[in-house]
């Protein structure tokens, strides 16, 4: 497979081949938008290609992404190259040690972001394989107290959040990484800030819905951690303009200045969201009715919000909340329209939405049985980390 494609061991002399160059070219025009959501400085478009111009393993890395991306959307024979450069990439994240020096640089946990969208990309399905490996890199503490904000590194981690936080809205379990011990963000430096705050306290309310059981005073916290929070935001994170007529069967057009503010607002949802369930589960709810009219609205304004952006930064890293929030969409017609947009994303973007269609599908269908909108404890699914909660809650 590939015999013929330059070899990554020298990027500089591999990217004389015209294909590869377009596809390390394609990277960042298009594929490191997704990963530059939550970073002011543009990390994943910036240090990460002038990194790879050097660096074999992340070189690797750039080229399977872009040009998997590329066969998913316009050019099917990249596939090819694609394949040939991730079995470099994960041969080189293989032979990597423990305490490689290379590993304090970010390299690495940026290259298993990078071959996340790869592997969901390539096999339609998500395997969590990266994520996985990923886990250790991330959760270093050495790391995450000694490495400046703008580093490789904090990219990397943000993006690892994010997908994390991901994987656990698509599967419904608690992330990989507890993030009790994390500091939570409290400046706000730029409005990408913003969001990374809010992610880490989406992620910390996830790990209390759908892992160990949590004492009431915990949930009592998360209310206020996300109400501070939403208090704290400047006006230019507020929509300019929300169009959703009240016999309209489409998704509400919400438009937002800038991409990050779209991504905070979708997480501050999904807040709102699981606090409000848990909320219901509490008896602190009037009547399920009202929840339900309460969940749906959310609902429809984070998926509404996601298409109204044409930004594919934006679609991309709303495809797990859309997953789980549209999930309480009650209308027939605009669970429709919803379909039709994560379904015509495909086009552009080459994410197989026809997975979360299914999962979105079958959590529609279960919804019709009297035990909608609770959490039981059914059997323990295992989300692959070291620390994984020993009971798990489905929403």
């Amino acid at each position: 497979m590939g015999a013929d494609l330059p070899s990554p061991s020298n990027p500089r002399q591999a990217l004389q081949r015209r294909e590869v160059a377009r596809y390390f070219h394609h990277y960042f025009e298009s594929v490191a938008t997704w990963y530059d959501l939550s970073d002011n400085n543009h990390t994943f478009g910036t240090t990460v290609p002038e990194l790879g111009l050097e660096n074999p393993l992340l070189f690797s890395a750039i080229i399977a992404s872009s040009a998997m991306q590329l066969s998913r959307t316009t050019l099917p024979g990249a596939r090819r190259a694609a394949e040939y450069y991730h079995s470099h990439c994960v041969s080189a994240l293989i032979a990597l040690r423990e305490n490689d020096e290379t590993v304090s640089t970010g390299i690495p946990l940026a290259a298993t972001c990078l071959l996340r969208a790869y592997e969901s990309l390539a096999e339609e399905i998500d395997p969590n394989r990266h994520l996985l490996g990923a886990y250790s890199l991330a959760s270093n503490k050495d790391l995450l107290s000694s490495s400046p904000k703008t580093s490789l590194f904090m990219s990397g981690f943000w993006n690892y959040l994010r997908e994390d936080i991901t994987f656990s809205l698509f599967e419904q379990v608690a992330m990989k990484m507890d993030l009790s011990n994390i500091r939570l963000l409290d400046t706000f430096d730029c409005d990408q800030d913003y969001l990374n705050a809010i992610s880490l306290i989406l992620g910390r309310i996830i790990n209390l819905t759908f892992g160990r059981l949590a004492s009431l005073q915990d949930w009592e916290l998360h209310v206020r951690l996300v109400d501070e929070w939403y208090t704290s935001l400047p006006g230019r994170f507020r929509p300019y303009s929300k169009i959703h007529e009240e016999d309209s069967n489409q998704l509400p057009c919400i438009w937002f200045l800038n991409g990050c503010h779209i991504a905070a607002m979708q997480h501050y949802l999904l807040c709102k969201m699981l606090l409000v369930i848990r909320a219901t589960i509490a008896g602190a709810m009037p009547h399920p009715d009202d929840v339900g009219a309460v969940l749906e609205e959310y609902a429809l304004d984070l998926c509404g919000m996601t298409f109204t952006s044409s930004s594919a930064a934006v679609i991309v890293n709303g495809f797990g909340p859309m997953c789980f929030g549209g999930a309480y969409i009650r209308n027939e017609t605009q669970r429709d329209e919803l379909v039709r947009q994560i379904l015509g994303t495909k086009r552009e973007i080459g994410w197989p939405g026809h997975v979360i269609v299914q999962k979105l599908q079958s959590r529609w269908h279960a919804s019709q049985s009297p035990r909608a909108h609770t959490i039981s404890a059914p059997t323990p699914k295992s989300n692959g980390s070291a620390d994984s909660p020993q009971s798990t809650r489905t929403v």
